[in-house]
């Protein structure tokens, strides 16, 4: 569309030039022409394959995660996990570690068919999206311990869970594009982790972002992981040694 009226506007131009030189104009004018520096080909899926990383890192371990100790409440275990001598400490890396590993492995899945089987390009740094994925996976495993210690059943866990990311994959810009969106809903983007794990994924994979260019989401990422994953770790040791 954009395109289409910048098209408009030079053709008209160029008309002006035309009619004001009498028609001894002998060059056509004003030549544009639109170059891609970024997914030249225009192909949605190089930009919709780094979000399915983001996004299937997220569902899938806010929705384990959110029935971690509900479940275990609701059968009973947790009261007799108190008469052992675990450790809260010992209790949360048993709960987080198979679910992260869990998690690695579906985004490295993921990742790999995306680059070998529908060639996305990856001109980005290996390690600068490993760390944006660590803290983005410490803020959906704090996410979804806040959403267990907090309900009472597992399916009002399944409920808040759903209440959660629908928002979050709607105005994050996975499925439409932030600019897109009307000027008062945009600054409520910002306060979403998985828009700034997107902004980190996709620059990675199209732009080949460094480090320095993707300071600023970087930096809220690491701040939504240490406020809500801290809080959710907290949250868990004052419930385990109430």
């Amino acid at each position: 569309m954009a395109s289409g009226y910048a098209a408009q506007v030079i053709a008209g131009l160029n008309a002006e030039r035309v009619a004001q030189q009498a028609g001894t104009l002998s060059r056509p004018g004003i030549d544009a022409r639109v170059r891609v520096m970024f997914n030249p080909t225009l192909d949605p899926i190089n930009t919709m394959i780094p979000g399915l990383v983001a996004a299937i890192l997220m569902i899938s371990l806010m929705a384990i995660m959110s029935q971690a100790v509900v479940r275990e409440r609701e059968s009973g275990t947790l009261e007799q996990m108190f008469v052992t001598p675990i450790r809260p400490t010992e209790y949360l890396i048993g709960k987080v570690t198979p679910y992260a590993l869990l998690a690695c492995a579906q985004m490295a899945l993921v990742a790999a068919v995306g680059i070998l089987w529908f060639r996305v390009p990856f001109n980005g740094n290996f390690w600068v999206v490993l760390l944006g994925l660590g803290l983005f996976m410490l803020t959906s495993i704090g996410m979804g311990l806040l959403v267990s210690l907090v309900s009472k059943t597992r399916h009002q866990a399944q409920q808040a869970v759903m209440f959660l990311m629908i928002p979050m994959m709607i105005l994050s810009g996975f499925v439409f594009p932030i600019e897109s969106m009307p000027a008062a809903i945009q600054p409520l983007s910002a306060l979403l982790p998985l828009t700034h794990a997107l902004i980190v994924l996709r620059g990675a994979f199209v732009k080949g972002s460094d480090l320095a260019s993707l300071a600023q989401p970087m930096l809220a990422l690491t701040a939504f992981a240490v406020l809500i994953f801290g809080s959710a770790v907290l949250a868990t040791r004052r419930r385990l040694t109430e």
